[in-house]
């Protein structure tokens, strides 16, 4: 990444590079580096959203949620990739929106509440809770009547943490 100055990098690096982000999807090495360096990561963005990889687009969704770019570029691309077709990819850039503060939060955890999958609905209740959001309350009580047992599981934490004094 250091070696080759950023306006030069050729589209044949950038997808080698992408690739191997997306090999180093258990420690994400790469993807923690291009954090670190803003200039690269708005360079590889709109490679990496268009990319073939979720494992790259979930990675790189998770360093815009660390505020590795500002919240004018960060938002829209977590906005796409919320939308993705990976539901991985999707889980990361809703908890990467609510990293940012987008006000788009609350309206993206209802969609993920919405597609009925359990690891979605897990995400919207832990997202809500970290947001301090006034809706948890009532995704919690939803939550409950699901009653799926990792969903309940997360419910049951959400409230003991919920109840400790800060």
């Amino acid at each position: 990444m250091d070696a080759t100055p950023t306006a030069e990098l050729q589209s044949e690096v950038v997808a080698d590079l992408i690739y191997a982000i997306a090999r180093d999807n258990e420690i994400s090495y790469l993807a923690s580096q291009l954090g670190q360096r803003p200039v690269h990561l708005l360079r590889l963005l709109p490679h990496v959203l268009i990319s073939e990889e979720p494992d790259a687009r979930w990675q790189i969704a998770a360093q815009l949620g660390k505020r590795a770019l500002p919240i004018e570029t960060a938002e829209p691309a977590l906005i796409k990739l919320v939308a993705d077709q990976d539901e991985y990819v999707r889980r990361i850039a809703l908890q990467a929106l609510g990293g940012i503060d987008s006000p788009h939060t609350e309206h993206f955890c209802g969609q993920a509440w919405e597609s009925g999958h359990e690891y979605q609905r897990i995400m919207a209740l832990c997202v809500l809770h970290t947001i301090g959001s006034r809706q948890l309350d009532r995704y919690l009580a939803l939550a409950r009547d699901d009653g799926r047992e990792y969903l309940r599981m997360n419910v049951d934490r959400i409230e003991r943490e919920s109840q400790r004094p800060d």
